[in-house]
């Protein structure tokens, strides 16, 4: 007996658990499998594929298998295969493919192989440079010890564990929807003081200073560059400009394409219709920024049109409807112009309206992100309180009862 275990557990090495899968099949066109794939593992399902579109050799498996992602291990990828209604199971190579001598204990080890204590070890016993090139070889891992308590006890320390990751997993599910929720209070409370306000509809175009501009198509530097924006700075409706590469503008001087504090700037295209279009305002200085040929830079007049207000406006509903119904497709990807975005009407009040309207927009977003932060806070804390459940199940301090 080991001390660190309680009377009647034993440390056992996974090698001696069961043996592992080995070979590879070759998937025949026509036939439907089901496949363990890596992509498919945070879905949680296997994905159903046609073996004529799966183009590798794959490892055969079976229900209650237990597979063990070997590459960048840092991620805790493992499964239990399950039911196989008929259809022919394989796993990717990448996994460690384990079939148990006893098959009921599958999910008391699908546990115990996402536990602290073994996602360290494994995630220090790896070969390869860095992140997802580091890969864990299946004889180390065969050789780790498990804590292995009698049948009866195994059973309750899955049972223990179903009962609260159910729990925990109807709490992070609610978290999560929360937050787009909470995401799209803001807007909608935008759109409710702006229907409140006496407003005239006008042409973005009659606010301009200067004409649409579009940003600058440049290759990637090899060398030294100059910082250019990617598409994903467009953020909430302000520009991060901490999102950028570097390009090489040849012969070009960057500086005509240069950022700055007021500008707003707004995506041509994008694979989402909910994206196309989406704006974002550049809040501060930032030195010798450009910005690239996916994005098209307004000027406006600010005496007439508060740039932090046309933010809001403009990734308001009102606005929304007009460029997506406007956004024409092409190879799959949703596009805007100079002329659809100039046409766009804007609802707009007074200056000292929109000033306004900024700060008691501004002010309600400080307290949705607050809320926002508390859900990212139990989002973090469920997770911890998953980790600990995981490493307390198997000191057999959730289950071992201790005498009165």
């Amino acid at each position: 007996m080991t001390p660190d275990l309680p009377p009647g557990w034993e440390l056992e090495r996974l090698g001696d658990l069961g043996t592992e899968v080995r070979g590879q099949v070759s998937p025949e066109p026509g036939t439907i499998y089901d496949l363990y794939s890596v992509p498919a593992f945070p879905s949680g399902q296997p994905e159903q594929v046609d073996g004529e579109e799966i183009g590798s050799g794959k490892r055969s498996v079976a229900e209650h298998d237990v597979l063990l992602c070997k590459i960048n291990p840092r991620i805790n990828r493992v499964w239990t295969v399950g039911p196989s209604y008929g259809r022919p199971q394989v796993a990717s190579t990448e996994y460690l493919a384990i079939r148990l001598h006893e098959p009921q204990m599958a999910e008391y080890l699908s546990h115990y192989l996402s536990a602290p204590a073994f996602r360290e070890w494994i995630k220090l016993a790896v070969e390869g440079a860095t992140g997802s090139h580091t890969r864990a070889k299946s004889g180390p891992i065969l050789k780790q010890l498990v804590p292995v308590p009698p049948l009866s006890e195994r059973r309750r320390v899955v049972a223990v564990l179903e009962q609260h990751f159910s729990r925990l997993d109807a709490i992070e599910a609610g978290l999560a929807s929360a937050a787009p929720r909470t995401a799209r209070l803001l807007e909608c409370f935008f759109d409710e003081q702006l229907r409140s306000t006496d407003t005239s509809s006008q042409p973005l175009s009659d606010f301009l200073t200067e004409r649409l501009a579009n940003g600058r198509s440049v290759p990637t530097a090899a060398g030294d560059g100059h910082p250019v924006l990617r598409l994903t700075a467009i953020k909430d409706g302000s520009i991060d400009p901490g999102e950028v590469k570097f390009g090489d503008f040849g012969d070009t001087d960057p500086i005509r394409f240069a950022i700055s504090p007021g500008d707003f700037l707004i995506s041509r295209g994008n694979g989402s219709l909910k994206l196309v279009g989406r704006g974002g305002l550049v809040q501060a200085e930032v030195p010798q920024v450009a910005y690239p040929d996916t994005m098209i830079r307004a000027r406006v007049d600010k005496s007439r049109l508060n740039p932090k207000f046309l933010g809001l406006v403009w990734n308001g509903r009102a606005v929304r409807r007009q460029l997506e119904s406007q956004a024409r497709t092409t190879a799959g990807i949703y596009k805007i112009n100079q002329s659809i975005i100039g046409r766009v009407e804007l609802p707009v009040p007074s200056l000292d309206t929109q000033l306004r309207l900024v700060q008691v927009v501004e002010e309600a977003g400080a307290a949705v992100a607050s809320v926002a932060n508390t859900l990212a806070l139990c989002q973090v804390r469920s997770r911890g309180l998953r980790t600990s459940i995981l490493s307390q199940a198997f000191k057999g301090h959730l289950t071992v009862r201790k005498p009165v």
